[in-house]
């Protein structure tokens, strides 16, 4: 697995990356294709490669970040006969935009280039966060996604803990995202904290209503409610493998400007109405 961070580049590698870039073959046959989809998790992104060529067909791979220098991707994924990947991690991204570009080079002569772009919000770090994946990109993009809820470190102790805050924006009325409701109240300050895990925050404020924002594997899902039971008051719950969920009532904390009735549906696949990213201490 290949990681960096921006105070650690492997600056040797720059110059075989120009050559890479330079000596990119003619012949498509001899030109793979190279996917690079990256994912933001707070101030770190994780990037998977996919190259349609078997691992042992891969001579070399090194990536750029922005315009730093060449970085090795580590060991080659064999996918299958005919299909390699590699899993890059970067960390310590100041906010707003970036560019990963990925050069490949065979063991025949030939390569290619591919590249993805995504952005990291600045500012508190955001320890989970809901949202609406509107265009369909992996990871939270603040320009084109719409955020339902987020918990951020305020006291900036990098811990969840009292003195922390729950922000809320909107929420979709519907399984396919067509709308959106707002908050009412848009602003939540942690009292306690009755779950802190890489999987799921879950924290009450100075009233003992509950906020939690948790990514399973079988789920994903932001709910409130006017206290620490069982009962939801807001429901915003893609459930993967089986029917979803959205609720929104008045009397919820965050105070939904537009009721939703308690509506069952979607779909059993992993749906875009929320997604979820955890950036847990």
């Amino acid at each position: 697995m290949g990681s960096t961070s921006l105070a650690r580049p492997l600056a040797a590698l720059a110059g075989a990356a120009a050559a890479l870039l330079l000596a990119l073959p003619v012949s498509a046959n001899n030109r793979p294709a190279v996917t690079v989809s990256p994912s933001v998790s707070g101030t770190s992104a994780g990037v998977d490669v996919a190259v349609n060529r078997g691992a042992h067909q891969v001579d070399a791979c090194v990536y750029l970040l922005d315009d730093g220098p060449a970085n090795d991707c580590g060991d080659p994924i064999d996918v299958a006969k005919k299909a390699a990947g590699y899993e890059i991690n970067v960390d310590g991204l100041p906010g707003g935009s970036h560019t990963i570009t990925v050069t490949i080079s065979l063991t025949d002569g030939g390569g290619a280039t591919g590249s993805g772009s995504f952005k990291v919000v600045s500012g508190p770090r955001v320890f989970a966060l809901a949202f609406s994946n509107a265009d369909g990109v992996s990871g939270y993009d603040p320009a084109n996604d719409v955020l339902i809820a987020k918990l951020v470190d305020t006291n900036g102790d990098d811990l969840v803990d009292a003195g922390d805050t729950v922000i809320a924006d909107r929420y979709p009325l519907d399984f396919g995202a067509t709308s959106f409701g707002a908050f009412g109240v848009t602003t939540h300050v942690v009292a306690n904290v009755v779950a802190a895990t890489g999987t799921q925050a879950s924290v009450t404020d100075p009233s003992g209503r509950s906020y939690i924002i948790e990514s399973r594997d079988t789920a994903q899902r932001y709910l409130e409610s006017t206290s620490t039971g069982s009962t939801f008051q807001t429901s915003i719950f893609d459930s993967i493998g089986s029917a979803d969920l959205i609720q929104a009532q008045t009397s919820s904390p965050s105070q939904p400007g537009t009721v939703v009735p308690r509506q069952i549906g979607g779909s059993a696949a992993d749906n875009a109405f929320i997604d979820v990213v955890m950036n847990m201490p």
